[in-house]
């Protein structure tokens, strides 16, 4: 139970600090500083999610996450 609920924390968070970053109100610095833990949880988690739309956002989110990370 507590996986569940730290994976559906994690997806809140990633996606917060996505908009926040798309929305220009933090950095890719700070990006990068606060997201590597939380999306290496998550992808190394993922076969405890049960609900398949929140598996997808979970992928969305991972894929999303790694192409931020990849800019330079």
């Amino acid at each position: 139970m507590e996986v569940n609920l730290l994976l559906s924390c994690t997806i809140e968070v990633l996606q917060l600090l996505i908009d926040q970053y798309d929305n220009k109100k933090i950095d890719h610095k700070f990006f990068v500083e606060n997201v590597g833990l939380k999306v290496k949880f998550l992808k190394d988690h993922l076969e405890y999610i049960k609900d398949e739309t929140e598996i997808s956002t979970a992928k969305s989110i991972i894929n999303r996450c790694d192409e931020i990370l990849k800019k330079s």
